[in-house]
């Protein structure tokens, strides 16, 4: 499977929250991010997924990740491999390296994690993929219905009276930005400023919404200011990446006020 959802969207979570299930159940589960070393070379991802040394070349580490694969394997059950950012994977490594993990299928369970769709990944480097069709691709939106409530109760004894209707209404469904403003609530509280919460994570979603504006594409950004006057558009796909809600609003009000100019750019 191949994840496919923008920043702080919740892959990462995702990815924890499978690893620790499937670590329960007895399976063999590896969580790397090509982030860290395993985005250096295929010998580095083959390094930190199996913990054994692995040589250099792309033929060479996929025969000893098959290696692992068959040691750990003696259960019956296929080992997994979870890569969040796999983009520094498939920058680095040989296309060569995807055309044996593709052989491999089957032995083992493959989750990969982007912020753009896989060709796109693959595109982005001038290299055809060889993997993606094996792959069934998957977008990480907003928190499905009550998702919301479920992610505030998991801090509800350290929040205060009203905080949970505030986070309703400033993140909305968004997993990250409901986390965000939830720590910032209990910290204020732990501080004895309550009232500086809400600016200090306005303070915050500012920040990320800069970065996110000057990466996403030039043609979703008039649908999104539409969106923040109370113009919904008809683009699917900022709904499909968890910006708008399935009515076509900012998933937050943090959101939309950025977008409407009502907090510091």
């Amino acid at each position: 499977m191949w994840l496919v959802g923008d920043w702080r969207i919740g892959k990462t979570t995702i990815l924890g929250a499978w690893e620790k299930r499937l670590r329960e159940r007895g399976v063999v589960v590896k969580l790397v991010s090509g982030q860290g070393p395993a985005g250096v070379s295929a010998a580095q991802f083959v390094e930190t997924v199996t913990g054994l040394d692995s040589p250099p070349g792309a033929d060479d580490a996929a025969d000893r990740l098959t290696a692992w694969i068959d040691a750990v394997s003696a259960s019956g059950l296929p080992p997994v491999v979870l890569v969040d950012e796999v983009e520094s994977v498939v920058q680095t490594c040989d296309v060569r390296f995807f055309d044996r993990l593709r052989d491999l299928l089957g032995r083992v369970c493959l989750v990969f994690s982007s912020r753009e769709a896989p060709d796109e990944v693959f595109g982005n480097f001038n290299k055809a993929s060889p993997i993606t069709n094996r792959m069934e691709t998957a977008v990480v939106g907003l928190l499905e219905s009550e998702g919301d409530d479920a992610t505030i109760r998991l801090g509800g004894e350290q929040l205060g009276s009203g905080d949970a209707d505030l986070m309703r209404r400033w993140c909305g469904r968004h997993c990250y930005f409901l986390q965000l403003f939830g720590w910032s609530l209990v910290e204020a509280r732990w501080l004895g400023s309550p009232e500086e919460a809400l600016r200090d994570f306005q303070r915050q979603a500012a920040m990320h919404f800069r970065q996110m504006w000057k990466v996403m594409p030039a043609e979703w950004r008039i649908p999104l200011r539409d969106a923040g006057r109370g113009v919904p558009p008809k683009m699917g796909v900022l709904r499909q990446r968890g910006l708008l809600t399935e009515e076509g609003r900012p998933f937050g009000e943090v959101f939309a006020a950025w977008l409407r100019g009502e907090i510091g750019e």
